[in-house]
């Protein structure tokens, strides 16, 4: 029995949801417990990039996501043991991180488009993958 499903979201990429809650649809009321995780990316995290992040941002970033993460959960369902974490850092690093506190039977993630963000940011999807020490199941459109 998969016990414990982490998702991997972020809350301002409208295209990943719908990909990401479809994929934990089979989980939602199995008694598996799902934990949301966003990551808030710090400014070592961005590389040379950090220099255009304006002073405050994680904060009021991290606000506006837990508003956003607190919607994705309504939208999973009433009846589902959920749990929210917000991390700050690099993606892959936090989420495998937290796949081995929870002791993780599968973590979900969406196909991203190949945007020039993922080119800069490098592909997160890829590295939980290569990573994890559970299954990895990677939602596409």
């Amino acid at each position: 029995m998969t016990r414990n499903v982490i998702a991997a979201v972020d809350p301002y990429d409208k295209d990943s949801w719908p990909m990401v809650s479809m994929a934990l649809a089979p989980y939602a009321h199995s008694g598996s417990t799902i934990h949301l995780i966003h990551v808030v990316p710090e400014s070592s995290s961005l590389g040379q990039f950090s220099q255009f992040v304006p002073a405050g941002f994680a904060e009021s970033h991290r606000h506006e996501a837990k508003d956003l993460l607190e919607e994705m959960a309504r939208q999973i369902g009433p009846d589902v043991t959920l749990k929210m974490h917000q991390q700050s850092g690099h993606v892959h690093v936090e989420v495998l991180d937290l796949a081995q506190e929870i002791k993780a039977d599968l973590i979900v993630v969406g196909a991203y488009s190949e945007a020039l963000k993922d080119y800069l940011l490098g592909p997160k999807a890829a590295r939980i993958a290569r990573h994890a020490e559970c299954s990895v199941l990677i939602a596409r459109p």
